[in-house]
């Protein structure tokens, strides 16, 4: 397994080792121009991830000539597609792998229980890391437990983040002014939820989570200002997620999707 970085293929040509058959691209722009380049005739490019927003640019003879082919992966969707017994197959064959030495994984867990004020902050240290060509940049994954302790969970590190947002460390620079805002001026607030829809099925609809409109139907909860009214609690939070467990939202993340929509956060 090899990292992009701008000498890859000077790389493999001073070790003088076949082209790689496949790239997994989670950058895109440069770095997936790159990765494609390097591969062997008749390889595979997979992008999962754009977070510049720029697609790769690819020369039309790799396409034509090299017959490099192009995929798309999305884990949501195969998740929705293939079942949760899948995604747990193929976590078991991650560990197998990793377990076998066939697969390194630059990762340490932390547990939830063990969370505070300094170690939620060296995890997200460890997420803002740059890594350079000679280090691996070792992310911090949480281990949240079975789904009613990750429940828990979710709003006791909802709250101390909250806590930390104040914080500055003393040598970390001030961040970039959103596009199009000047520096000082004050991000303009989201409308609430109430003002953005006109009921809850229009919401869900914009979250692509239109599947779960016929319970909201069932409840009585189409009304926004109820789960405004909701959330607006001391535990208001809590509260609806766990309402939206009782009416059979399984996925953990599609309730979290909900109420951050109620709360204005996405």
């Amino acid at each position: 397994v090899l990292r992009d970085n701008a000498k890859t293929s000077e790389l493999l040509d001073a070790l003088g080792q076949m082209m790689p058959r496949l790239a997994i691209d989670g950058l895109g722009g440069d770095h997936g121009r790159r990765m494609m380049l390097a591969l062997r005739a008749g390889g595979a490019f997979v992008m999962h991830s754009l977070p510049n927003g720029q697609v790769p640019a690819m020369s039309p003879s790799l396409l034509m000539y090299q017959q490099i082919s192009l995929h798309g992966f999305n884990l949501a969707q195969w998740v929705d597609e293939k079942g949760v017994d899948e995604y747990m197959q193929m976590l078991s064959t991650i560990g197998e792998l990793v377990q076998a030495g066939s697969l390194n994984l630059f990762t340490r867990t932390l547990r939830v229980d063990e969370l505070n004020a300094a170690t939620l902050r060296t995890a997200l240290a460890s997420h803002r890391a740059v890594q350079d060509g000679q280090t691996f940049r070792e992310r911090t994954v949480l281990v949240f437990g079975d789904d009613g302790g990750a429940n828990e969970a979710y709003f006791d590190l909802q709250a101390k983040l909250h806590q930390m947002q104040p914080e500055k460390e003393a040598d970390e620079p001030p961040l970039a002014p959103a596009t199009g805002v000047p520096t000082g001026a004050a991000a303009a607030p989201r409308p609430r939820a109430s003002e953005r829809w006109a009921d809850a099925t229009a919401m869900l609809a914009d979250l692509k989570l239109e599947q779960y409109a016929e319970q909201f139907v069932e409840e009585e909860m189409t009304s926004l200002e109820l789960l405004e009214d909701i959330v607006s609690r001391g535990d208001g939070e809590k509260e609806l997620m766990d309402a939206l467990k009782e009416m059979g939202i399984k996925k953990m993340g599609h309730r979290q999707a909900i109420v951050g929509a109620v709360v204005g956060k996405l």
